[in-house]
């Protein structure tokens, strides 16, 4: 009988810890203290601010979208409003190049002139583009905001290449 009081308290406390343990992970990740913030879903984070898990929100300014200024993480800024389109730079007609210079930076002008052409882009180019909103410049964000943006972003349909529309983009 003694035996199975000891068994019967082990196994209680056993239960016990497991039952903290779960508790306790459950509410640091539910409160973001598990230090797991990566923004860019699949991108390097490194380009992002790092005071990020101490801000409640984030503020689409310049200076926060010159921080994604590369071809793997590519924000640009038309008319005031910003886009990551760095799943789009394989797929654009014009060329990756087109794209990545303006990357970082406002890129209205590039956009208006077709990368100075003086073309301007098609009804189809701004339905793309659209694909790739994040936010208003200036605009306030939640860090969970601007993943699901951005991987939005990164999982949205991009048209065929050899589509006449896409041909004058």
């Amino acid at each position: 009988m003694k035996i199975t009081k000891i068994l019967f308290t082990i196994s209680v406390l056993i239960a016990w810890t497991f039952l903290m343990v779960i508790f306790t992970g459950t509410y640091m990740s539910s409160n973001g203290k598990t230090g797991n913030n990566n923004l860019n879903s699949g991108k390097s984070s490194s380009n992002l601010n790092p005071s990020l898990n101490s801000v409640s929100t984030v503020q689409l300014t310049a200076a926060e979208v010159a921080k994604h200024n590369t071809a793997s993480d590519c924000w640009m800024i038309i008319n005031n409003k910003i886009y990551d389109v760095t799943s789009y730079m394989n797929s654009h007609p014009g060329g990756t190049g087109t794209i990545a210079e303006g990357c970082g930076k406002d890129g209205t002008q590039l956009f208006d002139t077709k990368g100075g052409t003086g073309n301007s882009h098609s009804a189809t180019a701004d339905s793309i583009l659209g694909s790739f909103y994040i936010g208003d410049l200036n605009q306030n964000l939640t860090p969970s905001q601007i993943q699901n943006r951005t991987a939005s972003a990164g999982n949205a349909t991009i048209p065929n290449k050899g589509r006449e529309d896409d041909e004058r983009d």
